[in-house]
């Protein structure tokens, strides 16, 4: 592992490429590119990309890039040009944060947000979800089938065929050749990912929703109410994340992160979100983790945090050629 930062400094003096796209909507990052002038806080984009290389060759774990800079001089453009670069290659898997419903429960809502990341398409023109799905199956079976065969030949035949002891047995396989993954019913509900049928279903569980009763059993997942909402959703968040870190880099970018509304115990946001990423980077295998927010939000909220240098050897884990 490694710690350094990817700041932005100066970026425009007399023309903004971004005057009149200053507000970022979720929506935009993940559909439309914005526009974009390649040159602008490359080094940020770049030091990304870097990043993901690394940790792909196994030269790094797990990396943190936090980008600091003034309202409306690209921050979330420059993860619109990751979202886009990423997805025209083949080698991670894109996670966008940018809603904070409830401070309190801010490990539920990240399972939330990463079950809806990974529902966006991928590289391979199909949910994130289902390249998981088709990875897993070939990986215990050595078969080397697209997630689109299996969405629209195999799983039709065999589920029509055999029903549910189809998930059954595919399940099996994966436990046993992958011990490390500890909880069965994850394992399950990613792998109807790939039914047409279920696949909805399978998505709403997966975000740590309940289903019906009857749902439920068809699926053969529990529906029981968690009590635990924040410790399940870390729990529950952790495995995904090191599942799909056996196969693609986990790229995870927290966005809009200053504002001032506070949590039960008076933290603001941005210092909640620096203490789940600081436990997420502990326990992560291999990942990359960006932030970005406000150069005052960093220096007011982030530095003055309880063993704050624990936190920022974290978040800022790849320095860049210019300073803040």
């Amino acid at each position: 592992m490694i710690a350094n930062t990817s700041p932005i400094d100066k970026l425009i003096q007399n023309k903004n490429p971004f005057a009149g796209h200053i507000v970022v909507r979720s929506s935009q990052v993940w559909g439309k590119s914005f526009p974009d002038v390649a040159s602008i806080n490359a080094h940020a984009s770049n030091a990304v990309f870097d990043a993901v290389e690394k940790v792909s060759k196994g030269e790094r774990e797990t990396v943190g890039i936090t980008i600091t800079a003034e309202k409306g001089v690209g921050k979330s453009h420059i993860i619109s040009r990751i979202r886009h670069r990423l997805q025209t290659e083949n080698n991670a898997f894109f996670i966008y944060v940018s809603k904070y419903d409830n401070l309190n429960q801010i490990k539920y809502e990240f399972l939330q947000t990463v079950a809806s990341s990974l529902r966006a398409h991928g590289s391979q023109n199909v949910m994130q979800w289902q390249e998981i799905a088709a990875a897993l199956i070939n990986e215990v079976t050595g078969y080397n089938h697209t997630p689109q065969k299996y969405i629209e030949h195999i799983y039709p035949k065999y589920l029509n065929k055999h029903s549910n002891q189809f998930i059954d047995k595919l399940t099996e396989i994966v436990l046993q050749k992958k011990p490390e993954i500890t909880n069965p019913y994850l394992v399950r509900a990613i792998l109807w990912t790939l039914s047409s049928i279920h696949n909805t279903y399978a998505n709403y569980w997966l975000s740590g929703l309940e289903l019906t009763e009857k749902q439920a059993e068809v699926m053969g997942l529990p529906s029981s109410e968690k009590e635990d909402k924040e410790a399940e959703g870390l729990k529950t968040v952790r495995q995904i994340l090191d599942i799909i870190s056996d196969y693609k880099v986990p790229v995870i970018c927290f966005d809009e992160l200053d504002n001032t509304e506070v949590n039960e115990y008076g933290f603001v946001l941005a210092q909640v979100v620096a203490s789940l990423v600081k436990d997420l980077y502990n326990s992560l295998k291999r990942g990359v983790f960006l932030l970005a927010m406000y150069s005052p939000t960093w220096k007011e909220q982030i530095r003055v945090l309880p063993q704050a240098e624990a936190v920022i050897d974290r978040l800022v884990s790849e320095q860049s050629d210019r300073q803040p």
